[in-house]
């Protein structure tokens, strides 16, 4: 809810939010350029990485799928700081590519309920939830190839049964088929044994 507004500062407000408008507009007009230039730098042999712009190797890849059309401008302007998140958003079509720029929730499932999800800001995915929610050649995965996914990818602890070992007990040995870590009252039972035996 937006809070209201004085009539006197009615008109600054629309200066700023016109600036804000003008400085988007610049903005991605300023990103195109610069995946304009990196693709042609790319192309003279120049490592964009080493020009101490602050252009990492996954910054540079995403700006020459700008230049070459497959990533929305909109996209590196609203995530460029998760390279790796950039690399994948790239094989959506533009309209979903628009919707991760926009900062629209995902779906990220938790279990096989049908309602059992979170809604995920686009630039605040975990690595786990990023696998989940990506393909691996590419797009997102469907409910069910998230759950697929989760079977998959979910921890089990193993349980294993309790192996209660068995004592032989012989002339002059006493020989363990098992672990050797007893109770008090096994060590007791054992010695119990062993005194009978020798009486």
């Amino acid at each position: 809810m937006s809070k209201q507004i004085k009539p006197e500062t009615t008109a600054e407000r629309d200066e700023l939010i016109a600036i804000l408008r003008a400085s988007t507009v610049s903005a991605i007009e300023s990103i195109i350029k610069m995946a304009h230039a990196t693709k042609r730098l790319t192309e003279m042999g120049v490592d964009v990485t080493d020009l101490g712009l602050g252009i990492s190797g996954g910054r540079r890849d995403a700006l020459i799928n700008i230049a070459n059309k497959n990533l929305s401008p909109k996209v590196y302007q609203s995530l460029g700081h998760r390279p790796q998140l950039l690399r994948l958003v790239c094989t959506l079509p533009e309209q979903e590519q628009n919707q991760w720029a926009d900062g629209i929730s995902v779906k990220v499932y938790l279990s096989h309920t049908e309602d059992d999800y979170i809604l995920a800001k686009p630039d605040q995915l975990n690595q786990k939830q990023i696998r989940q929610v990506f393909a691996q050649s590419g797009g997102l995965r469907t409910r069910a190839g998230q759950l697929e996914w989760l079977a998959a990818n979910t921890d089990r602890a193993v349980v294993k049964p309790i192996e209660v070992p068995e004592v032989r007990i012989g002339k002059g040995f006493v020989q363990f088929t098992g672990p050797t870590t007893q109770t008090l009252a096994d060590l007791l039972e054992l010695v119990k044994r062993l005194t009978e035996k020798r009486a």
